[in-house]
C-alpha cells in the first residue's frame, strides 16, 4: 500500500496512523535518506501486506 505525503505529515504521525514505525516506514523507502525530510506529493510505500485501511493503491490521512 502507498502513501502519498501532504501538508502537515511527519514520518512519525504516518506511522502512527498505519500502526507501524519510522524505522520501518525508512526500511520500505530507501529513497528517503532523512526522516525529518520528506516533500508532499511524494509517493511512500507503507506495507506491501496492509490491508488495515483499505484496498486501494493509494490511500491518505489528515496531517497535523
Amino acid at each position: 500500500m502507498y502513501y502519498i505525503i501532504r501538508r502537515g505529515d511527519s514520518l512519525h504521525s504516518i506511522a502512527v496512523h498505519y500502526g507501524t514505525t519510522v524505522s520501518n516506514l525508512m526500511a520500505l523507502n530507501p529513497q528517503i535518506s532523512n526522516p525529518h525530510k520528506i516533500h508532499v506529493g511524494e509517493r511512500i510505500l507503507i506495507s506491501s501486506k496492509s490491508k488495515k485501511w483499505g484496498s486501494n493503491e493509494s490511500s491518505q490521512h489528515r496531517g497535523r
